[in-house]
């Protein structure tokens, strides 16, 4: 439930971040998003991504390059996310930004819908240019839809979607059975990754 995860996450001071280090020779310490993206071409920013708007201007929080390059994909092109321009750019875990965000979910869940906005207006104060948000008038429904949208686009490739969408049911886009754009097959439905190697290895606790 929200309530004690908000308990937690207004003990979170602001601007705190905690960050993964990174090496441009160690591959496993390489910027993994630049590498696949702009480096090796395997992986694009998704259509959902691009072109994002708030207060009728470009959304900085998720600024992104159309390079024109083929990838490696059939038939996809490279956009890269003007986030990680390099192949050492540091990569938050975790940061005050997302503890803003756990408390305007535990908000909504108590009705209270303005400090939910006061909570999305927090984070969005330490970027130039956003608009301030309001929930005079909205629903609960509408000022959650509000949450996801900031989230997604505040903590874009900092490995939190997969988690949202599965905690909120949120549905994936291409849907399962849909077909992959180069042919070759469909879309699934799994919605977690399997075990690491090296989990699965050494840990004699697991079997199958």
């Amino acid at each position: 439930t929200p309530a004690p995860a908000a308990v937690d996450a207004a003990r979170i001071p602001a601007g705190f971040v905690f960050n993964i280090s990174t090496d441009g020779v160690n591959v496993r310490r390489q910027n993994f998003s630049f590498l696949t993206i702009n480096q090796s071409f395997w992986s694009t920013v998704d259509a959902s991504f691009r072109g994002l708007t708030i207060g009728g201007a470009p959304d900085p929080r998720v600024a992104v390059t159309n390079t024109g390059r083929a990838g490696t994909a059939q038939g996809s092109i490279i956009w890269t996310p003007d986030k990680y321009p390099a192949i050492t750019t540091i990569m938050p875990v975790t940061r005050w930004a997302e503890a803003q965000f756990i408390i305007a979910e535990a908000r909504i869940a108590t009705g209270d819908l303005a400090g939910a906005a006061a909570a999305i207006n927090a984070v969005r104060a330490t970027r130039t240019g956003l608009p301030v948000y309001s929930a005079t008038g909205q629903t609960a429904a509408q000022v959650l839809a509000e949450v996801i949208e900031d989230r997604r686009r505040e903590l874009v490739l900092e490995g939190h979607r997969l988690g949202t969408m599965r905690r909120l049911g949120l549905p994936f886009l291409p849907a399962a059975g849909v077909a992959y754009p180069g042919g070759g097959g469909v879309y699934g439905d799994q919605n977690c990754m399997p075990l690491p190697d090296a989990e699965r290895i050494n840990n004699p606790n697991i079997s199958g």
